[in-house]
């Protein structure tokens, strides 16, 4: 996986140098946690349970790359891209990466009817463990400032 750093240099246009403030940030952790609570009512459709989980994964990474002073671009391939950099600096494994990624295509697949309850599952799955990975990070990287 690469960073943010090595996206640009390798002529990625999904990103803009640019923090988000501490309010936005903590607004697309707050957004993530609804969409992961919501991913889980199974009052929900197992498509729109899928989705969110995804939704949850996306916010999660937008306020990860604007801590590290970055925003994320409208460019082709921004949703890959920014996932990558994310997971590079969480530390995800490539096997995690890989999932989160198929996590994405499920989610671009749901616009074609083929999400199933296994799939809707699986992406419940992964999506809670970026997201304990992720408070381990949010908590180490208070603490550094």
């Amino acid at each position: 996986m690469r960073s943010v750093e090595q996206l640009i240099k390798a002529g990625s246009k999904a990103f803009r140098r640019r923090a988000l403030d501490a309010e936005r940030r903590r607004n697309l952790i707050v957004l993530a946690d609804d969409f992961r609570r919501m991913a889980h009512d199974e009052e929900h459709g197992l498509s729109a349970r899928g989705d969110v989980a995804y939704n949850a994964v996306r916010a999660v990474t937008s306020a990860v790359l604007g801590q590290l002073g970055y925003e994320i671009t409208s460019a082709p391939g921004h949703h890959r891209d920014a996932l990558e950099a994310c997971c590079a600096e969480l530390g995800l494994s490539p096997g995690q990466h890989d999932r989160l990624e198929a996590l994405m295509d499920l989610r671009n697949n749901n616009y074609k009817g083929i999400l199933g309850e296994r799939d809707a599952r699986v992406a419940i799955k992964e999506m809670e463990a970026f997201m304990s990975v992720f408070s381990d990070w949010l908590a180490t990287s208070k603490r550094r400032g």
